[in-house]
């Protein structure tokens, strides 16, 4: 790009195809030095994106204005909810005065609540998210340090819609 500096000021068309035709080589050997370390670790370049998108999360969408957006039963709005109503049957189960009945309905109603949200936080993916953000947290320095989301994308994307270039996937 250097070489065509000057050039590219001037707006001339021979320098601008030149530094577009040198930007193309840089991408490819870019791309296939990735490509091969990612055969290194036995990995494709779509796991790689998976895992760069745990890493860097995607931003989070604005909702449209007037419309409502539409909650889904694990979030934690929700599930503090139903945590609530989980808490709120301990002191009514402990009333000395509840009959049998109103006792084994209160439970059950216990039960089908926790089995509830834990089906929603399993549903949720919440075990792996815990962990993956423990791992994220332990090696967050070293993530700063080489974190580049959108050289990840830029690097990884054109890849994944090809496949893997020709080579094959572990």
């Amino acid at each position: 790009m250097r070489t065509h500096g000057q050039e590219l000021n001037r707006g001339g068309r021979r320098a601008m195809i030149q530094a577009a035709g040198a930007s193309m080589r840089m991408m490819g050997k870019a791309q296939t030095v990735l490509l091969q370390n990612l055969e290194a670790q036995r990995m494709s370049p779509q796991e790689f994106r998976r895992l760069t998108a745990v890493v860097y999360p995607p931003p989070e969408a604005v909702p449209d204005a007037g419309v409502a957006a539409v909650p889904q039963a694990s979030d934690p709005t929700n599930l503090a909810q139903l945590e609530a109503q989980l808490a709120a049957l301990a002191p009514q189960l402990e009333d000395p005065k509840l009959t049998e009945a109103e006792r084994l309905q209160l439970e059950q109603r216990r039960a089908g609540l926790r089995k509830y949200i834990t089906q929603l936080e399993l549903a949720s993916g919440k075990d792996v998210k815990d962990a993956n953000a423990a791992l994220l947290k332990k090696h967050a320095e070293r993530i700063a340090k080489a974190a580049n989301p959108t050289f990840d994308e830029l690097m990884a994307k054109p890849l994944e819609a090809v496949g893997t270039a020709g080579l094959p996937t572990p």
